[in-house]
């Protein structure tokens, strides 16, 4: 299988102010390269709005030194745009927090998000696997001159079921070269090679209720 997953976010409140608001959108697909008809097993979409304030100078980037970095509140519908049965679908009030460690060239951040779901009436449990939140720290490096620009995180679910198994565990890791025009900026325009590994329950919303390992490139 390969996972494939499109996102963008576009600022509704371009300002030079701490504060701005997001709108976004995110699509994830499971995708069965090596059967014959090559079909896509399951995609799930999720459109999102969402208020920031900022605690630095710039939208984006963090300052220097150990501090708060952003706060975010928001609401965000996710569903597999199945119909009936095969319908899989919840809305979440969130908020989140991020700080971070920002030195040069390396950095690291740490953030907590929280939800609440409404309309899981289409999923009752999946609240037992995918709980109120999650926990994400990493650690990366920014230098340009070295034509280094990577990260690697960590995401912890844990479901409200006493199991200690029902949750998940996410790795990322990412790359991608950056190079220096004449007038020594950045061109960051460049693929990121990227691997994931998942282990636990709900990689999609079909996934909820069963649990599974997977490691991408």
């Amino acid at each position: 299988q390969a996972k494939f997953q499109f996102s963008f976010k576009y600022d509704l409140w371009p300002s030079s102010s701490h504060h701005t608001v997001y709108l976004a959108y995110s699509q994830k697909s499971l995708w069965d390269i090596y059967e014959r008809s090559a079909p896509f097993r399951e995609s799930n979409y999720a459109p999102e709005i969402f208020y920031t304030h900022y605690h630095s100078e710039l939208h984006g980037q963090p300052g220097p030194g150990c501090s708060l970095f952003r706060e975010q509140l928001g609401v965000e519908h996710e569903s597999n745009g199945e119909e009936s049965e095969a319908s899989r679908s919840w809305n979440r009030i969130f908020a989140d927090v991020q700080a971070t460690c920002y030195g040069q060239p390396a950095y690291g951040l740490l953030g907590l998000r929280l939800w609440y779901p409404l309309g899981i009436a289409e999923n009752r449990g999946i609240i037992r696997t995918q709980g109120y939140g999650e926990l994400t720290a990493g650690v990366g490096i920014d230098e340009p001159a070295l034509h280094l620009n990577g990260l690697l995180t960590v995401a912890l679910r844990k479901g409200t079921s006493r199991h200690l198994n029902r949750g998940s565990v996410t790795v990322d890791a990412r790359y991608r070269p950056t190079y220096q025009d004449l007038l020594g900026k950045a061109w960051r325009f460049a693929p990121y090679l990227w691997f994931q590994y998942f282990v636990g329950y709900g990689e999609t919303l079909g996934t909820f209720d069963s649990v599974s390992s997977s490691a991408r490139v």
